[in-house]
């Protein structure tokens, strides 16, 4: 099972307006993996002691809402590949979120009727579906 630490300003840089990253650390085994929350504070905004942006709720429903999701799929990863999770295992999360923030291609109309058309073939008659692939050339 990996550790999971919040952290703020890892790499002892400001940026601009004087604010740094918080980030998540993954550890397992003694590999670390670091993760974006998408939350900057500046140093007197940030509890030492209880690793908290203070007076500032939603951010840290942010920090702990990225943990959770890093902590769940740690857990779901064996039930679902039949295997032990591993750090480098994190890179799934990433291929995911790529492939639904892409739109999907735009279809031609004869596509998407013969997707729809296989679709529907369980609840429409056969002579219909033969008729409807014949006229779109399917």
């Amino acid at each position: 099972m990996a550790t999971y630490r919040i952290i703020f300003n890892r790499k002892k840089q400001l940026d601009q307006e004087g604010k740094a990253l918080v980030q998540i650390e993954a550890y397992q085994n003694g590999k670390r993996r670091y993760f974006l929350t998408e939350v900057y504070g500046r140093p007197d905004q940030w509890d030492v002691k209880r690793h908290v942006v203070k007076h500032d709720a939603l951010a840290n429903k942010r920090i702990q809402s990225k943990r959770q999701e890093l902590e769940t799929f740690e857990l779901m990863f064996p039930k679902i590949h039949g295997r032990q999770f591993t750090l480098d295992d994190f890179a799934l999360i990433a291929d995911e979120q790529k492939i639904t923030n892409e739109p999907e291609p735009p279809k031609s109309f004869s596509k998407y009727l013969r997707e729809q058309l296989r679709l529907d073939q369980v609840s429409i008659e056969l002579d219909t579906f033969s008729f409807h692939c014949k006229k779109c050339d399917i």
